[in-house]
């Protein structure tokens, strides 16, 4: 799989994207990937129930094409398992993707000329295959990622020649143990800097300078978020880790006006914290994919004064609300596509309102696992384009409501039911399923009770004219468990959002 945004940021390093009057480069890549999509040159990878696209993979056939055209024009070199080892004079592509798993340990990697090489890609590699950072001249792209075993101590491999590539756009270091990045104040044309689970314990002030920087991301990690983060006004894509321990930070993203993805943590704020927060999301005009985790609780009359950009289309407040904040409303949010939100309580007015949404795909609610949704509404008028739910409670489905549903995700917790037995008739009105998952959570008195309640599941979807697939998992929780099991739900969210 090769990740969607990545590889934009790559097209937008090396150039290859051409500039258009009011339109951002990564908006412009955007249609770029989709275009290939339509044209069936690259095939679509979306996280599992939830309809985002985050990658893509090549037909075999399609990847020997490209794989031949490109030797030919000797526009990159591949170095991998199975991949007929080249001699240094063979190797005169500007750009080289090297895989170093599959790699012969002493391949002779140190003596290709890397002079003339403007793209260097390594994954999964020690030090012992890489060449030195110092022989590079005109590199524009740099990733050493995914190098578990890359080690650094006793200067066994240097990164201290970054600060004379002079020309590097990108710069990715995703999943490789570097903990120090030297200074980079010189590489004043570096538009992306990936640190994500680097164990950089803290930016260096010298990327403050970095004015041209695009794309920041530090999350996933303990890297801590510096007191100047809102000097790099030309940022349109920002990622953090817990933003807590920095107090300035809610004031400073306000700056960031250029802001097209913010995705943050925030576990805890004081009030006067809060506000200055709403405050400074109501500058980011921009902003298309907001990501607002960690728990912290904002309640609706916090978010007072707060109008969210018309063309926000992907929103996550994993903040704890008492019920839906009221500016989440399609006359302010005609365009939002995917929705998750943690709420104590949904009103049946809550999921009118959702189901009013024009371009609403997937819909997710964290709510106590008590809560139990009922989907109602006309024909063609609730949830007219929702494809995958998922919630922490108890859900169920009128006719006509949601008619394009293809999977659902839900809980069904045995005490809440108070013996009442558990209906799955209406998965019979969901026309396009073609996946459920449920989890069971049941006391240790339960058991025969949750083995009915798979069984009722089985038979729903044996009659289902879909036949769509049933995944279903059986908990035995103890009473401590079933009140804590809200939290786990949320973390086990997040590990998945983590892992892709």
């Amino acid at each position: 799989m090769v990740r969607k945004d990545t590889l934009i940021w790559k097209w937008v390093a090396e150039g290859f994207i051409q500039e258009e009057s009011g339109v951002g480069l990564f908006e412009i890549g955007e249609r770029y990937f989709n275009e290939l999509i339509n044209r069936n040159m690259i095939q679509p990878v979306e996280i599992s129930h939830r309809g985002i696209t985050v990658g893509c993979h090549v037909h075999d056939m399609m990847a020997d094409i490209i794989c031949s055209m490109a030797h030919e024009r000797h526009f990159v070199a591949l170095l991998y398992r199975n991949e007929q080892q080249h001699t240094s004079t063979e190797v005169r592509a500007r750009r080289l993707a090297f895989h170093g798993e599959g790699v012969e340990e002493h391949y002779p990697l140190a003596y290709i000329d890397m002079s003339i090489v403007r793209s260097f890609n390594a994954i999964r590699c020690d030090a012992t295959m890489m060449p030195s950072l110092a022989s590079f001249e005109v590199l524009r792209v740099l990733t050493i990622e995914d190098c578990s075993n890359f080690q650094l101590e006793g200067n066994a491999y240097s990164l201290e020649p970054i600060r004379k590539l002079l020309h590097l756009r990108y710069l990715g270091l995703w999943k490789t143990p570097v903990h120090e990045l030297p200074e980079v104040k010189n590489i004043k044309h570096l538009e992306v800097l990936d640190l994500r689970q680097t164990g950089i314990p803290e930016l260096p002030e010298s990327v403050s300078l970095l004015r041209r920087l695009k794309c920041l991301r530090a999350d996933g990690g303990s890297t801590r978020v510096p007191d100047w983060i809102g000097s790099l006004t030309c940022l349109e894509e920002l990622s953090l880790n817990d933003v807590s321990s920095c107090p300035n930070f809610v004031k400073e993203v306000s700056k960031l006006t250029e802001l097209r993805d913010l995705k943050v943590w925030i576990r805890w704020l004081d009030e006067r914290s809060k506000k200055a927060l709403v405050k400074s999301l109501g500058n980011l005009q921009k902003i298309q994919v907001l990501h607002l985790d960690g728990g912290l609780w904002i309640e609706d009359a916090e978010w007072e004064g707060y109008v969210p950009p018309r063309q926000l289309r992907c929103l996550s407040l994993r903040t704890k609300s008492s019920r839906l904040p009221r500016w989440i409303k399609d006359s302010f949010l005609p365009n939002l596509s995917h929705l998750s939100v943690d709420v104590r309580v949904v009103e049946a007015e809550d999921l009118t309102i959702l189901g009013s949404f024009p371009e609403l795909m997937t819909l997710e609610l964290f709510v106590p696992n008590t809560v139990s949704l009922l989907f109602e509404g006309h024909p063609g008028s609730a949830f007219p384009k929702l494809r995958h739910c998922y919630t922490s409670g108890m859900l169920r489905f009128l006719l006509g409501a949601a008619p394009r549903r293809e999977s659902v995700h839900f809980n069904v917790s045995l005490s809440a039911l108070n013996g009442a037995s558990f209906q799955c008739g209406f998965l019979g009105n969901l026309p396009w399923l073609m996946e459920v998952r449920v989890e069971i959570f049941h006391s240790d008195v339960e058991v025969y009770r949750a083995k009915e309640v798979e069984e009722a599941l089985m038979l729903a979807v044996a009659v289902h004219g879909n036949r769509p697939t049933l995944h279903v998992s059986k908990f035995e929780l103890s009473l401590n468990e079933d009140t804590e099991k809200e939290e786990d739900d949320i973390e086990l969210e997040e590990e998945d959002e983590e892992d892709w």
